[in-house]
């Protein structure tokens, strides 16, 4: 006899599977895996589907993303009273229940155990053959899954374990509406608080194009927030310089656990500029930040415009420094010049007040002319373009060395200096100012209680090289070392007794070694010991 396939209208009351906001599909199929029973209007090809796969006893699929698939192997009677045996097949499709909901794995751990306990359910039904009841739960169930909360007395299924296993039912449909309230809850909370925070949250994806933007980020650019978060790039933003610059610091810090903060320059729909500063993370998934990055901003536009102006002033001011000292350079000369003729034909004829006063004169001249030069040196270091040439260090003292020989005999000096310093890239004239001024610094500080002892050596890093100029003086008080590098700032108070200066040379040091992308920093004992630190980074070292 040929085999009579069962009509799909026994389950018209499970209409469920792969409708929208949907889950459950069921399926009765013979051991060729041929579906003789459907809960749908389209037969569902399982031949195809499970194809290679040897179904046991039970068997939990996961077929594709949000679909999954039980099989438990069943004996049944067909319509024509002949035994069966099959499987019962139980589709649940999550992803039409629960597309808004991200925390997928919490959701899926109770729609499994849900599914388990409709198993048996079915399974229980099917092998009774108890179709009125399957029809009468199935039915509620499906009101359940479509936000009918009520519970009804189920008494009337004919069989009265079912109220309870239905009440189990309702109970978990309710916990997942709670499950769901909460996210919904937990949204709305994030977005209140973005809508209230200044600060700019940007999620971009690989291309760098924004996949959500803060409410801050269009009062801030003047761009609608809508456009921003489906059209636009963070490219939209800044010029093309600015934009490749973005990319090549998030390049290089990328393998970095604790990224630096990055600057960013933004066009504002007015064509103002703003700046930003920002930090940022990687988003999960990926290396680098091949799924995107999120960022999280400040507005530091106002800062910017205060260090430009800051900037601007200080040009200004080194600008009349120069202007001013070389002005005052041509009538101290004179002063100078008529000083020295007038001790020369008068200064005999003088009683001795006359003669006081005289000295006097010659000495503030004196003074005066080297406040002027050093007013000079000061804004020639800053306004001065440096040479890029290859400079020896080891010859660099050796010319100093040579050239303090007086200084360093009358002071009775023992000067110990290495002879591996490196050769880098620099101007040669600035950096022998920058130890002469540091020597001198020594010799003019040096202790009156023990001898003088200078010592010049080296340390290497793996990002270059630090310098180490340390001599056994008198030491800087504490509260001198912060302003030591700032223009006028001395190393020690002005007494008597204290050798005379005008805290000139070490600004002068410090602008040369910016200039060069050093740095230089001290670390002193007061009356004990002074060290400088000049750290020189491997881009400009040639030879270590």
């Amino acid at each position: 006899m040929k085999e009579r396939r069962l009509g799909s209208d026994m389950f018209d009351g499970i209409d469920l599977m792969f409708k929208k906001d949907k889950f459950l599909g069921i399926a009765l199929l013979d051991e060729n895996l041929n579906s003789i029973i459907l809960s749908g209007k389209k037969d569902l090809n399982y031949s195809e589907k499970l194809y290679g796969i040897n179904i046991e006893d039970e068997k939990y699929i996961e077929y594709e993303d949000s679909i999954y698939h039980y099989f438990k192997r069943v004996e049944f009677r067909d319509t024509d009273n002949r035994d069966r045996k099959g499987y019962l097949a139980l589709t649940l499709n999550t992803a039409g229940l629960y597309h808004n909901i991200d925390n997928i794995n919490q959701i899926r751990i109770v729609l499994i155990t849900g599914a388990f306990i409709i198993l048996i359910i079915l399974a229980y039904l099917l092998s009774v053959w108890l179709t009125k009841p399957f029809y009468v739960l199935a039915e509620r169930i499906e009101g359940l899954l479509k936000g009918h909360n009520t519970v009804d007395n189920v008494e009337d299924l004919g069989f009265g374990d079912l109220n309870t296993i239905y009440e189990k039912i309702v109970n978990l449909v309710k916990s997942l509406n709670d499950l769901r309230d909460n996210l919904s809850f937990s949204e709305e909370s994030l977005k209140a608080f973005l809508s209230k925070s200044r600060d700019i949250i940007l999620i971009l994806n690989n291309k760098l194009e924004i996949e959500y933007a803060s409410p801050s980020f269009a009062e801030i650019t003047g761009i609608d927030i809508d456009k921003a978060q489906s059209k636009l790039s963070i490219k939209d933003f800044m010029s093309e310089n600015e934009f490749e610059r973005l990319k090549s610091e998030l390049n290089s810090q990328s393998g970095l656990l604790a990224p630096r903060d990055i600057e960013i320059c933004l066009n504002r729909k007015d064509d103002e500029d703003v700046y930003l500063l920002a930090s940022w993370i990687i988003r999960e998934g990926g290396e680098s930040f091949v799924n995107g990055i999120i960022l999280f901003a400040k507005d530091i536009t106002a800062h910017k415009q205060i260090e430009d102006l800051l900037k601007r002033q200080t040009e200004e001011l080194e600008t009349i420094l120069f202007s001013l000292s070389h002005d005052l350079k041509s009538p101290v000369f004179t002063l100078k010049g008529m000083s020295h003729l007038f001790r020369q034909k008068y200064y005999s004829s003088l009683d001795e007040q006359g003669r006081h006063f005289v000295d006097r004169i010659a000495e503030n001249i004196i003074r005066m002319e080297r406040l002027i030069s050093n007013m000079l040196d000061i804004s020639r270091s800053k306004r001065q373009v440096f040479k890029n040439e290859e400079v020896n260090l080891n010859e660099i003292i050796d010319l100093l060395l040579t050239d303090c020989r007086e200084q360093l005999v009358e002071c009775d000096a023992r000067i110990d200096a290495a002879r591996d310093l490196p050769a880098i890239k620099g101007d040669k004239d600035k950096l022998y100012i920058v130890f002469k001024n540091l020597l001198e610094n020594s010799l003019k500080y040096r202790s009156p209680n023990r001898v003088c002892k200078i010592s010049i050596s080296k340390n290497r890093r793996e990002d270059g090289v630090e310098l180490l100029f340390e001599d056994n003086g008198m030491g800087i008080e504490s509260r001198f070392i912060e302003r030591l590098f700032k223009p006028f700032s001395r190393a020690v108070a002005q007494t008597d007794g204290m050798p005379s200066g005008y805290g000139i040379g070490l600004s002068i040091v410090k602008g040369i070694l910016d200039a060069h992308n050093c740095k230089i920093t001290v670390e002193s004992s007061y009356g004990e010991w002074t060290r400088f630190r000049i750290f020189i980074p491997s881009s400009i070292i040639v030879t270590d």
